[in-house]
Protein backbone atom coordinates (compact mmCIF):
# COMPACT_ATOMS: atom_id res chain seq x y z
CA UNK A 1 0.00 0.00 0.00
CA UNK A 2 1.33 3.08 -0.81
CA UNK A 3 0.32 6.24 1.01
CA UNK A 4 0.89 10.04 0.57
CA UNK A 5 0.90 12.47 3.27
CA UNK A 6 0.00 16.04 2.86
CA UNK A 7 0.90 18.65 5.35
CA UNK A 8 1.90 22.31 4.90
CA UNK A 9 4.67 22.91 7.17
CA UNK A 10 6.07 19.85 8.80
CA UNK A 11 9.31 21.92 10.49
CA UNK A 12 6.76 23.23 12.78
CA UNK A 13 7.53 20.24 15.67
CA UNK A 14 4.75 22.19 18.11
CA UNK A 15 2.16 22.06 16.00
CA UNK A 16 -0.49 18.98 16.53
CA UNK A 17 -0.78 18.16 13.23
CA UNK A 18 3.04 17.40 12.30
CA UNK A 19 2.76 15.11 15.62
CA UNK A 20 0.17 13.16 14.40
CA UNK A 21 1.79 12.44 10.72
CA UNK A 22 4.78 11.67 12.37
CA UNK A 23 3.79 9.12 14.63
CA UNK A 24 1.09 7.54 12.45
CA UNK A 25 4.10 7.53 9.01
CA UNK A 26 6.67 5.50 11.70
CA UNK A 27 4.12 3.34 13.04
CA UNK A 28 2.90 2.43 9.69
CA UNK A 29 5.92 2.35 7.19
CA UNK A 30 6.57 -1.33 7.83
CA UNK A 31 3.16 -2.02 6.29
CA UNK A 32 2.93 0.96 3.84
CA UNK A 33 4.93 2.77 1.38
CA UNK A 34 5.04 6.23 3.08
CA UNK A 35 5.87 9.86 1.05
CA UNK A 36 5.90 13.17 2.49
CA UNK A 37 4.07 15.77 0.80
CA UNK A 38 5.23 19.18 2.42
CA UNK A 39 5.29 23.15 1.10
CA UNK A 40 8.05 24.37 3.72
CA UNK A 41 11.13 22.89 2.55
CA UNK A 42 13.12 20.31 5.68
CA UNK A 43 16.40 20.53 6.74
CA UNK A 44 18.38 18.27 4.29
CA UNK A 45 19.57 15.83 7.33
CA UNK A 46 16.36 15.26 8.18
CA UNK A 47 15.10 14.20 5.05
CA UNK A 48 17.74 12.41 4.62
CA UNK A 49 17.36 10.59 8.18
CA UNK A 50 13.66 10.18 7.41
CA UNK A 51 14.96 8.16 4.37
CA UNK A 52 17.11 6.30 5.75
CA UNK A 53 15.87 5.24 9.19
CA UNK A 54 11.72 4.65 8.10
CA UNK A 55 12.02 4.77 3.99
CA UNK A 56 9.99 7.49 4.21
CA UNK A 57 10.41 9.66 0.77
CA UNK A 58 10.23 13.92 0.75
CA UNK A 59 7.99 15.96 -2.00
CA UNK A 60 7.89 19.50 -2.27
CA UNK A 61 5.06 21.83 -3.74
CA UNK A 62 6.46 24.67 -4.72
CA UNK A 63 4.91 28.15 -3.33
CA UNK A 64 4.09 30.47 -6.02
CA UNK A 65 3.98 33.79 -5.16
CA UNK A 66 1.76 34.81 -7.53
CA UNK A 67 -2.01 36.14 -7.71
CA UNK A 68 -4.75 33.80 -6.54
CA UNK A 69 -5.88 32.09 -9.62
CA UNK A 70 -2.40 31.37 -11.13
CA UNK A 71 -0.44 29.98 -7.77
CA UNK A 72 -3.82 27.75 -7.49
CA UNK A 73 -3.20 26.69 -11.68
CA UNK A 74 0.44 25.88 -10.78
CA UNK A 75 0.00 24.08 -7.91
CA UNK A 76 -2.42 21.85 -9.28
CA UNK A 77 -0.49 21.10 -11.72
CA UNK A 78 2.42 19.97 -9.53
CA UNK A 79 0.17 18.31 -7.64
CA UNK A 80 -1.41 16.42 -10.98
CA UNK A 81 2.65 15.67 -11.88
CA UNK A 82 3.46 14.17 -8.67
CA UNK A 83 0.32 11.76 -8.31
CA UNK A 84 1.06 10.76 -11.64
CA UNK A 85 4.74 9.57 -11.46
CA UNK A 86 3.73 7.92 -7.55
CA UNK A 87 0.09 6.50 -8.27
CA UNK A 88 -0.26 6.38 -4.42
CA UNK A 89 -3.39 4.22 -3.16
CA UNK A 90 -4.18 6.10 -0.39
CA UNK A 91 -3.61 10.73 -0.19
CA UNK A 92 -3.89 11.83 3.27
CA UNK A 93 -4.18 15.39 4.01
CA UNK A 94 -3.87 17.09 7.22
CA UNK A 95 -4.78 20.61 8.28
CA UNK A 96 -7.63 22.75 7.43
CA UNK A 97 -8.22 26.12 5.38
CA UNK A 98 -5.24 25.57 3.36
CA UNK A 99 -6.21 26.02 -0.16
CA UNK A 100 -3.02 23.57 -1.41
CA UNK A 101 -4.56 21.24 0.64
CA UNK A 102 -7.75 21.37 -1.11
CA UNK A 103 -5.86 21.24 -4.47
CA UNK A 104 -4.09 17.86 -3.70
CA UNK A 105 -7.10 16.61 -2.22
CA UNK A 106 -8.94 17.38 -6.14
CA UNK A 107 -6.00 15.99 -7.80
CA UNK A 108 -5.95 13.03 -6.06
CA UNK A 109 -9.47 12.22 -6.09
CA UNK A 110 -9.82 13.41 -10.03
CA UNK A 111 -7.41 10.58 -10.17
CA UNK A 112 -9.68 8.14 -8.49
CA UNK A 113 -7.25 7.69 -5.42
CA UNK A 114 -8.82 7.22 -2.12
CA UNK A 115 -8.55 10.54 -0.34
CA UNK A 116 -8.59 10.95 3.65
CA UNK A 117 -9.11 14.53 5.43
CA UNK A 118 -7.52 14.99 9.20
CA UNK A 119 -9.51 18.72 10.19
CA UNK A 120 -6.85 18.59 12.99
CA UNK A 121 -9.36 20.49 15.06
CA UNK A 122 -10.09 23.01 12.16
CA UNK A 123 -13.42 22.64 12.07
CA UNK A 124 -14.40 23.07 16.12
CA UNK A 125 -16.75 25.28 16.72
CA UNK A 126 -14.65 27.76 18.55
CA UNK A 127 -11.95 27.47 15.55
CA UNK A 128 -14.70 28.15 13.08
CA UNK A 129 -16.11 30.91 14.72
CA UNK A 130 -12.88 32.75 14.79
CA UNK A 131 -12.82 35.68 11.93
CA UNK A 132 -15.68 33.68 10.35
CA UNK A 133 -17.25 36.51 8.29
CA UNK A 134 -13.78 37.82 6.68
CA UNK A 135 -11.88 34.60 7.24
CA UNK A 136 -13.53 31.13 7.46
CA UNK A 137 -16.66 31.81 5.59
CA UNK A 138 -14.97 32.72 1.99
CA UNK A 139 -12.87 29.16 2.68
CA UNK A 140 -15.58 27.69 3.49
CA UNK A 141 -17.73 28.35 0.29
CA UNK A 142 -14.58 28.28 -1.88
CA UNK A 143 -12.57 25.12 -0.62
CA UNK A 144 -12.88 23.71 2.57
CA UNK A 145 -16.53 22.63 2.17
CA UNK A 146 -16.36 20.29 -1.02
CA UNK A 147 -12.97 19.06 0.45
CA UNK A 148 -14.68 17.45 3.07
CA UNK A 149 -18.22 16.79 1.75
CA UNK A 150 -16.28 15.12 -1.42
CA UNK A 151 -13.34 12.55 0.11
CA UNK A 152 -13.54 8.96 1.05
CA UNK A 153 -13.77 10.16 4.64
CA UNK A 154 -12.59 11.90 7.15
CA UNK A 155 -10.31 11.39 10.19
CA UNK A 156 -11.10 12.94 13.44
CA UNK A 157 -8.94 13.51 16.59
CA UNK A 158 -11.12 13.12 18.98
CA UNK A 159 -14.74 12.60 19.91
CA UNK A 160 -14.92 16.20 20.43
CA UNK A 161 -13.94 17.10 16.70
CA UNK A 162 -16.56 14.50 15.21
CA UNK A 163 -19.22 15.54 17.05
CA UNK A 164 -18.57 19.10 15.45
CA UNK A 165 -18.12 17.81 12.00
CA UNK A 166 -21.40 16.18 12.62
CA UNK A 167 -23.18 18.66 13.75
CA UNK A 168 -21.86 20.73 9.83
CA UNK A 169 -23.55 18.54 8.27
CA UNK A 170 -20.85 18.10 6.08
CA UNK A 171 -19.91 14.18 6.07
CA UNK A 172 -21.23 11.48 7.92
CA UNK A 173 -18.64 9.02 7.48
CA UNK A 174 -16.07 10.36 10.02
CA UNK A 175 -13.86 7.74 11.89
CA UNK A 176 -11.55 8.43 15.12
CA UNK A 177 -8.51 8.12 16.00
CA UNK A 178 -7.27 6.85 19.28
CA UNK A 179 -5.76 9.54 21.70
CA UNK A 180 -1.95 9.16 22.32
CA UNK A 181 -1.23 5.72 22.01
CA UNK A 182 0.69 5.50 18.96
CA UNK A 183 0.72 1.78 18.70
CA UNK A 184 -3.10 2.32 18.49
CA UNK A 185 -3.16 4.98 16.38
CA UNK A 186 -1.58 2.93 13.67
CA UNK A 187 -3.36 -0.04 13.80
CA UNK A 188 -6.96 1.82 14.12
CA UNK A 189 -5.22 4.32 10.82
CA UNK A 190 -4.10 1.20 8.64
CA UNK A 191 -8.16 -0.29 9.25
CA UNK A 192 -9.28 3.01 8.39
CA UNK A 193 -7.11 2.84 5.20
CA UNK A 194 -8.06 -0.46 4.63
CA UNK A 195 -12.16 0.19 5.13
CA UNK A 196 -11.39 3.00 2.45
CA UNK A 197 -9.50 0.89 -0.35
CA UNK A 198 -12.44 -1.52 0.31
CA UNK A 199 -15.50 0.42 -0.11
CA UNK A 200 -13.43 1.98 -3.04
CA UNK A 201 -12.25 -0.65 -4.73
CA UNK A 202 -14.40 -0.23 -8.28
CA UNK A 203 -12.14 3.38 -8.58
CA UNK A 204 -8.74 0.40 -9.01
CA UNK A 205 -10.24 -2.87 -10.10
CA UNK A 206 -8.92 -3.85 -14.00
CA UNK A 207 -10.84 -4.76 -16.59
CA UNK A 208 -8.93 -8.23 -16.64
CA UNK A 209 -10.27 -8.92 -12.48
CA UNK A 210 -13.60 -8.05 -13.53
CA UNK A 211 -13.42 -10.40 -16.67
CA UNK A 212 -12.24 -13.22 -14.96
CA UNK A 213 -14.87 -12.63 -12.72
CA UNK A 214 -16.95 -13.14 -15.48
CA UNK A 215 -15.80 -15.99 -17.28
CA UNK A 216 -15.91 -17.97 -14.31
CA UNK A 217 -19.82 -16.99 -13.41
CA UNK A 218 -20.18 -17.96 -17.61
CA UNK A 219 -17.88 -21.48 -16.83
CA UNK A 220 -20.76 -22.56 -14.11
CA UNK A 221 -23.43 -21.63 -15.46
CA UNK A 222 -23.03 -23.33 -19.00
CA UNK A 223 -23.52 -27.28 -18.98
CA UNK A 224 -20.91 -28.02 -21.97
CA UNK A 225 -18.09 -30.60 -21.07
CA UNK A 226 -15.56 -27.83 -22.18
CA UNK A 227 -15.06 -25.41 -19.67
CA UNK A 228 -14.56 -21.50 -20.71
CA UNK A 229 -11.75 -19.96 -20.92
CA UNK A 230 -10.33 -18.19 -17.90
CA UNK A 231 -7.44 -15.90 -18.72
CA UNK A 232 -5.02 -15.90 -15.62
CA UNK A 233 -2.80 -12.91 -15.79
CA UNK A 234 -0.43 -11.85 -13.24
CA UNK A 235 -0.99 -9.15 -11.18
CA UNK A 236 -4.24 -10.09 -9.81
CA UNK A 237 -5.76 -8.75 -7.33
CA UNK A 238 -7.51 -12.02 -5.59
CA UNK A 239 -9.28 -9.39 -2.60
CA UNK A 240 -11.06 -7.12 -5.09
CA UNK A 241 -11.95 -10.21 -7.38
CA UNK A 242 -13.83 -11.22 -4.45
CA UNK A 243 -15.53 -7.93 -3.38
CA UNK A 244 -16.72 -7.64 -6.83
CA UNK A 245 -17.75 -11.35 -7.04
CA UNK A 246 -19.62 -10.20 -3.68
CA UNK A 247 -21.55 -7.42 -4.73
CA UNK A 248 -22.38 -9.12 -7.78
CA UNK A 249 -24.18 -11.99 -5.42
CA UNK A 250 -21.93 -14.47 -7.18
CA UNK A 251 -19.46 -15.61 -5.01
CA UNK A 252 -20.67 -19.59 -5.02
CA UNK A 253 -20.52 -18.83 -9.17
CA UNK A 254 -16.67 -17.70 -9.06
CA UNK A 255 -15.85 -20.49 -6.67
CA UNK A 256 -18.13 -23.51 -9.30
CA UNK A 257 -16.61 -21.87 -12.52
CA UNK A 258 -12.94 -21.72 -11.22
CA UNK A 259 -13.28 -25.33 -9.54
CA UNK A 260 -14.77 -26.37 -13.11
CA UNK A 261 -11.70 -24.57 -14.78
CA UNK A 262 -8.73 -26.26 -12.70
CA UNK A 263 -7.93 -22.69 -11.30
CA UNK A 264 -6.46 -22.56 -7.62
CA UNK A 265 -7.76 -20.34 -5.75
CA UNK A 266 -7.09 -18.42 -2.49
CA UNK A 267 -9.34 -19.31 0.22
CA UNK A 268 -12.71 -17.78 0.10
CA UNK A 269 -13.03 -13.74 1.41
CA UNK A 270 -15.42 -13.53 3.90
CA UNK A 271 -16.39 -10.27 2.34
CA UNK A 272 -19.31 -9.79 4.28
CA UNK A 273 -17.55 -9.58 7.52
CA UNK A 274 -15.67 -6.99 6.19
CA UNK A 275 -15.99 -3.29 7.27
CA UNK A 276 -16.91 -1.20 4.48
CA UNK A 277 -18.96 2.38 3.93
CA UNK A 278 -22.12 1.94 2.26
CA UNK A 279 -22.68 2.32 -1.74
CA UNK A 280 -25.61 4.21 -2.46
CA UNK A 281 -25.19 3.22 -6.11
CA UNK A 282 -24.75 -0.92 -5.10
CA UNK A 283 -26.63 -3.18 -6.97
CA UNK A 284 -29.38 -5.19 -5.37
CA UNK A 285 -28.41 -8.31 -4.10
CA UNK A 286 -31.70 -10.29 -4.76
CA UNK A 287 -32.94 -12.85 -6.84
CA UNK A 288 -35.07 -11.69 -9.64
CA UNK A 289 -37.43 -14.50 -8.51
CA UNK A 290 -37.60 -12.76 -5.32
CA UNK A 291 -38.98 -9.64 -6.83
CA UNK A 292 -42.29 -8.27 -6.57
CA UNK A 293 -43.80 -8.02 -9.73
CA UNK A 294 -46.68 -7.48 -10.53
CA UNK A 295 -47.76 -7.23 -14.06
CA UNK A 296 -50.63 -5.79 -15.43
CA UNK A 297 -53.83 -8.40 -16.62
CA UNK A 298 -52.58 -11.40 -17.94
CA UNK A 299 -53.44 -12.60 -21.56
CA UNK A 300 -52.84 -16.42 -20.24
CA UNK A 301 -54.25 -18.22 -16.91
CA UNK A 302 -52.50 -20.28 -14.54
CA UNK A 303 -52.66 -22.83 -16.98
CA UNK A 304 -49.29 -22.27 -18.15
CA UNK A 305 -47.01 -21.90 -15.01
CA UNK A 306 -43.81 -21.96 -17.09
CA UNK A 307 -44.62 -19.20 -19.41
CA UNK A 308 -45.75 -17.05 -16.22
CA UNK A 309 -42.69 -17.66 -14.81
CA UNK A 310 -40.47 -16.66 -17.76
CA UNK A 311 -42.22 -13.33 -18.26
CA UNK A 312 -42.37 -12.87 -14.76
CA UNK A 313 -38.79 -13.00 -14.69
CA UNK A 314 -38.28 -11.29 -17.44
CA UNK A 315 -40.47 -8.17 -16.16
CA UNK A 316 -38.44 -8.15 -13.24
CA UNK A 317 -34.98 -7.44 -15.20
CA UNK A 318 -37.10 -4.67 -16.74
CA UNK A 319 -37.66 -3.48 -13.74
CA UNK A 320 -34.25 -3.49 -12.47
CA UNK A 321 -32.95 -2.48 -15.64
CA UNK A 322 -30.19 -3.77 -17.85
CA UNK A 323 -27.01 -2.13 -16.48
CA UNK A 324 -28.19 -3.11 -13.05
CA UNK A 325 -28.70 -6.43 -12.88
CA UNK A 326 -26.39 -8.54 -11.06
CA UNK A 327 -24.24 -11.47 -12.13
CA UNK A 328 -26.55 -13.59 -9.99
CA UNK A 329 -29.31 -12.23 -12.17
CA UNK A 330 -27.39 -12.90 -15.32
CA UNK A 331 -27.16 -16.32 -14.38
CA UNK A 332 -31.27 -16.56 -13.59
CA UNK A 333 -31.79 -15.26 -16.88
CA UNK A 334 -29.34 -17.48 -18.64
CA UNK A 335 -30.76 -20.41 -17.14
CA UNK A 336 -34.32 -19.74 -17.82
CA UNK A 337 -33.61 -19.50 -21.88
CA UNK A 338 -30.98 -22.66 -21.69
CA UNK A 339 -32.49 -24.85 -19.02
CA UNK A 340 -36.52 -24.16 -18.96
CA UNK A 341 -38.84 -25.99 -20.89
CA UNK A 342 -41.37 -23.39 -21.79
CA UNK A 343 -43.40 -22.77 -25.28
CA UNK A 344 -41.79 -19.64 -26.73
CA UNK A 345 -44.95 -18.90 -28.93
CA UNK A 346 -47.09 -18.48 -25.66
CA UNK A 347 -44.35 -16.73 -23.75
CA UNK A 348 -43.53 -13.98 -26.98
CA UNK A 349 -47.55 -13.55 -27.18
CA UNK A 350 -47.75 -12.56 -23.35
CA UNK A 351 -44.44 -10.49 -23.74
CA UNK A 352 -46.19 -8.47 -26.84
CA UNK A 353 -49.65 -8.13 -24.48
CA UNK A 354 -47.11 -6.79 -21.81
CA UNK A 355 -44.74 -4.93 -23.58
CA UNK A 356 -41.76 -6.46 -22.85
CA UNK A 357 -41.16 -7.71 -26.45
CA UNK A 358 -38.39 -4.73 -27.16
CA UNK A 359 -36.89 -5.07 -23.78
CA UNK A 360 -36.49 -9.07 -24.44
CA UNK A 361 -35.01 -8.63 -27.66
CA UNK A 362 -32.18 -7.01 -26.05
CA UNK A 363 -31.90 -9.13 -22.91
CA UNK A 364 -31.34 -12.20 -25.74
CA UNK A 365 -28.93 -10.13 -27.75
CA UNK A 366 -26.61 -9.46 -24.55
CA UNK A 367 -26.97 -13.16 -23.07
CA UNK A 368 -25.81 -14.07 -26.06
CA UNK A 369 -22.77 -11.82 -26.95
CA UNK A 370 -21.34 -11.41 -23.05
CA UNK A 371 -22.87 -14.80 -21.39
CA UNK A 372 -22.39 -17.53 -24.68
CA UNK A 373 -26.34 -18.06 -24.68
CA UNK A 374 -26.40 -20.61 -27.73
CA UNK A 375 -28.63 -19.94 -30.55
CA UNK A 376 -32.02 -21.29 -30.83
CA UNK A 377 -32.66 -20.60 -27.02
CA UNK A 378 -34.57 -17.55 -27.62
CA UNK A 379 -37.96 -16.48 -27.70
CA UNK A 380 -37.68 -13.86 -30.99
Amino acid sequence: MRVVHYIRDFSDTTSEATSLVKSIMVSTTKVTECHLLTVVPLPDTMVQAMQEQYGITVHYLTYNKAIYPIRTYAQGRQAKRLLKSLTPDIVHVYGSWDSTAAIVEKQARSRKIVTIVSPMGGLSTFNLNTSFWKDKLPRLAMYQAWMVRSCTTVVAVSEQERTDILNLKLKSRIETLPADNVQEQGEAIMSIYRKALDSSYLNYITHEEKQFVRDAVNNAITKEATPVEINVTEGLSYRRIYLYAYDEDAIDLLVEGTKKAAIPMPPVLNVAALPRYKNKKAKKRISLYNTDMRLKKQSIDQSHPKEMEAVKLIAAAKQTKLKRLTLKQWSELYNLFRNIDFDEDIAANELDHQKLAGFTKKLQKKLGKYYNLPKGFDIY
